[in-house]
């Protein structure tokens, strides 16, 4: 398989640093977009990953991090400003004529959505598809590992949560970025697609935290991974 030159966003947070390990285990060069040269940043150097220093929110930073690069992962944190971060990232992407971009969205996306971020997140894969870009949307549900993030409040016993009985079928983000990095290598079958990712079996938070020890991994959409060549 020819080596490509791979852009990764987000590189030292869940999706993006391990979609930059598959890339590299499958010989291609990786360049991992981070925010400042810290010791998450020399651990992706030491793995062999090109560092460019930028913020998705600087057009002058991300326009020449994406020189000759052949396909990109864009990820934007629950924060403001992701709308102008895609419209900066997208005409950068275009001027450097990159084939194809994977777009981090998320799950609840939809143009009627009360949740501001769910709205904008929508608007903003409505923006990669006005680009002319050939773009692939991820939505993903609930990560599994934000699970850790109420790891002490399970210990103590009591989990206090607004979401009543709503339910999630959880992901690994370790799943989502084996996909990402197949997407990235293989992008014909899945540009201009949006795929929903969500784990086996949907559970309520109690149900969940009940099942705090169980090992078996959140995944559903493995079959994906066959719509790419090996």
């Amino acid at each position: 398989m020819r080596s490509q030159l791979f852009f990764i966003t987000g590189a030292t947070r869940h999706t993006g640093s391990q979609a930059v390990e598959f890339l590299l285990e499958r010989g291609h060069t990786v360049r991992a977009f981070v925010h400042k040269k810290d010791e998450h940043s020399s651990q992706l150097q030491k793995r062999g990953a090109e560092i460019a220093v930028g913020d998705l929110l600087d057009f002058m930073t991300i326009r020449p991090a994406l020189e000759g690069v052949s396909g990109a992962y864009f990820v934007y944190p629950i924060a403001p400003g992701l709308i102008e971060a895609t419209a900066y990232f997208a005409q950068a992407a275009k001027e450097a004529t990159v084939a194809t971009v994977v777009n981090m969205s998320q799950i609840s996306a939809r143009r009627e959505a009360k949740s501001h971020a769910a709205f904008n997140h929508w608007t903003a894969e409505r923006v990669f598809d006005w680009s002319g870009l050939a773009v692939t949307h991820l939505q993903p549900t609930f990560f599994a590992e934000w699970f850790l993030f109420y790891a002490q409040s399970i210990r103590d016993g009591l989990v206090q949560m607004p979401f009543g009985e709503s339910k999630h079928a959880p992901i690994a983000a370790e799943d989502q970025a084996r996909l990402i990095a197949s997407m990235l290598e293989h992008p014909s079958a899945h540009q201009g697609k949006t795929y929903q990712l969500f784990g086996p079996k949907e559970y309520t938070y109690a149900e969940a935290f009940a099942r705090r020890n169980d090992k078996h991994r959140f995944s559903r959409f493995r079959h994906l991974l066959q719509q790419s060549p090996p």
